[in-house]
């Protein structure tokens, strides 16, 4: 198995989703544009086996200042699916729609990502989360997988780690932008223009 450290965000999103038996997973082309609502991007949806021969030729085709996001939405295979804990049910349907947890934190300071992480993992039973550095704050990506239900009321309580009259540590204008969608997003490259650096691998919370 190859060392976290060295799993590029995508690659890590992806061991995330195939833990959980994912079928399909999404990403988008997007071209960010600070403080506007419209959120314009082009969705791909990939079978799970083909997803990193996919990446690599959308990579090479992107245009002046796009970027790759991957999303938390995924399809997954029921069937192989048995831990009531991570919120898959046993239905009759062989595929279901469900969410891997991803954050993006308005914050450049480590402990204070680390320190709301805590308990947010022991509140909705998260037993892991990776943290990766964006080069302006952190994006952390969670092995849970949830209800589109669950999934709101996470990000529902990821905006109330955010104090009045304080700095935000929770980016509240990505939270908003991703409700209105109807799922979450992080970037996984590194060609638009405002950003230092692709994410890189910072560590792990284990409970």
């Amino acid at each position: 198995m190859t060392p976290l450290k060295k799993l590029s965000s995508f690659e890590n999103a992806l061991s995330i989703a195939r833990s959980f038996h994912a079928k399909f997973v999404t990403v988008s082309v997007y071209n960010y544009i600070p403080n506007t609502v419209k959120d314009d991007r082009k969705i791909y949806k990939w079978e799970i086996q083909d997803a990193e021969k996919e990446f690599k030729f959308l990579e090479d085709k992107l245009g002046p200042g796009e970027d790759i996001a991957f999303h938390s939405r995924v399809v997954v295979d029921a069937q192989k699916l048995r831990d009531n804990r991570h919120e898959i049910f046993r239905g009759t349907s062989p595929e279901l729609e469900r969410h891997i947890p991803l954050i993006d934190f308005a914050t450049n300071k480590l402990e204070f990502v680390k320190d709301s992480m805590m308990p947010i993992m022991k509140e909705f039973r998260i037993d892991r989360v990776d943290i990766y550095d964006s080069g302006q704050s952190y994006h952390v990506y969670m092995h849970s997988i949830r209800t589109s239900y669950s999934w709101n009321k996470l990000m529902g309580r990821f905006l109330l780690i955010n104090q009045r009259n304080m700095p935000e540590v929770i980016d509240s204008r990505w939270v908003g932008h991703r409700l209105l969608a109807g799922y979450s997003t992080l970037r996984v490259t590194n060609r638009g223009k405002g950003y230092k650096s692709a994410p890189s691998f910072v560590e792990s919370i284990v409970l």
